[in-house]
This record gives structure tokens, sequence and C-alpha cells, in this order.
């Protein structure tokens, strides 16, 4: 499967989980093994392939496509057998499958002294 459709919007973060928020409403990304989530200099960041390819509150551009689950139970069913995560606490979507970030949006971490 193909993960070709693009979604653009800004990272938030609401009720302990992480959306993608677009003029038309939001979507829970279902990142894929490329991708992870962590903190860097106290900023919630997603990593691709090891390096900061977004943060919270900025506009990023991924690809993927919109994911029909129900409810929670399709949700872990879903993600177990793909060895992806969702937070299970955030089950309302709509979801989005993430194939990845658009590179060009890609951040380059400034190097900060502490």
């Amino acid at each position: 499967m193909q993960l070709l459709a693009l979604l653009s919007g800004t990272l938030t973060f609401e009720q302990g989980c992480l959306w993608i928020s677009t003029s038309a409403g939001r979507y829970l990304p279902i990142w894929g093994p490329a991708n992870a989530l962590a903190t860097s200099w106290g900023d919630l960041v997603v990593l691709q392939g090891g390096r900061v390819a977004a943060k919270l509150g900025q506009t990023v551009e991924v690809s993927g496509g919109e994911w029909p689950i129900r409810n929670a139970a399709d949700l872990g069913a879903f993600t177990s057998s793909n060895g992806i995560s969702a937070p299970q606490a955030c089950s309302n979507g709509p979801f989005w499958l993430v194939g990845g970030v658009v590179e060009d949006h890609a951040i380059d971490e400034p190097s900060r002294s502490p």
C-alpha cells in the first residue's frame, strides 16, 4: 500500500493527544515506524530518520491517508498488529495514517548551549 495523500496543518496538543489541526478539522496522526515522538529542549517534536522533522505549534505536511478506524478496539488491534503507536486515550479520531513528514518542511534543529 502506498500512502500518497497530503495533509497540511498545525501540530497541536489537546487533552493528552497530538493532533494535526487544519481549517477543516483535526486528525489524530498514527505515526509509522520511521517516526517517533520526543522532546528537544522542552519542546515536543516529531523525529523522522533520527532528526527533528516537526515541532509542536508549527505547520507540518505529511503524506498518508485518512484511516477508517471506528473505535478504540479497532485502533488497538491495528496498531499492535502493525508495530506502530497511537494512544488509546485518543481514540475519537478521525485518524491519519502517516507515511512520512514531507522533507521540504523538515526542520534543522539549531544547536543550543545549556
